[in-house]
C-alpha cells in the first residue's frame, strides 16, 4: 500500500501524542521516519548502531551488518542519503533519538542508535505495534504495515528521477 505524505505526517504526529515513554515514542517515530524517508526495513532501522548514522538531521545512513543484526542479503548493504526535505517534527525526532543514544551510551558508537529499548524483544514488539497502529489509524487501512512506507519511499525516488527526464515531463 502506498503511504501518502499527509498520512505519514499525521502518523508521526499521532505517535508523538501517545501516552507512552519518551524512549518508546521516539523509537516508534524514528522507525517510521527511517522507512518513509530512507526506505529501510523495520529490522534494518531497529538494528542501526550510532556509527551507522552520519551527520545530524541531514544525514547519510549506513545499512550494513553490525553487532545488532545481520542484513537480509549481502546486496542490502548500502549508503542512503537524505533525499527529501525534512520537516521540523522530523528533525526533532532525529535529534531526540541521537540525544537518547548519547545519554544511554556516552561516546560508544557501536551502541544501538535507538538505545537500550531495542535490546528487549517485548519493547521491539511494542515499537512495531505502535507504528503499525498509527499508520492504520491515519490511513483507515486495517492492512497497512510499515513496509508500505518503504515501498512509498521507492516510488517517490523513482518519481523524482523521472521528473528530471525530458521524456517524462510530457506525460
Amino acid at each position: 500500500a502506498y503511504l501518502r505524505e499527509e498520512d505519514y505526517q499525521a502518523a508521526l504526529s499521532l505517535l508523538q501524542s501517545q501516552s507512552v515513554s519518551c524512549e518508546l515514542k521516539t523509537a516508534a517515530s524514528f522507525l517510521l521516519l527511517l522507512a518513509y524517508r530512507y526506505g529501510l526495513r523495520a529490522g534494518e532501522g531497529l538494528g542501526l548502531c550510532r556509527d551507522d548514522w552520519k551527520g545530524k538531521t541531514v544525514s547519510i545512513v549506513l545499512v550494513r551488518n553490525n553487532a545488532m543484526r545481520k542484513l537480509k542479503t549481502p546486496a542490502g548493504r548500502r549508503l542512503v542519503p537524505t533525499l527529501f526535505s525534512l520537516t521540523d517534527l522530523e528533525k526533532s525526532i532525529i535529534e531526540s533519538a541521537l540525544l537518547l543514544a548519547e545519554a544511554e551510551y556516552g561516546g560508544r558508537t557501536n551502541a544501538p542508535l535507538l538505545g537500550r529499548i531495542v535490546e528487549n524483544r517485548m519493547s521491539v514488539r511494542r515499537i512495531r505495534l505502535l507504528t503499525i497502529n498509527a499508520l492504520r489509524a491515519v490511513t483507515g487501512n486495517p492492512r497497512m504495515v510499515l513496509h508500505g512506507a518503504r515501498h512509498s519511499y521507492a516510488i517517490r525516488v523513482f518519481d523524482a528521477l523521472l521528473a528530471c527526464s525530458p521524456r517524462y515531463q510530457g506525460l
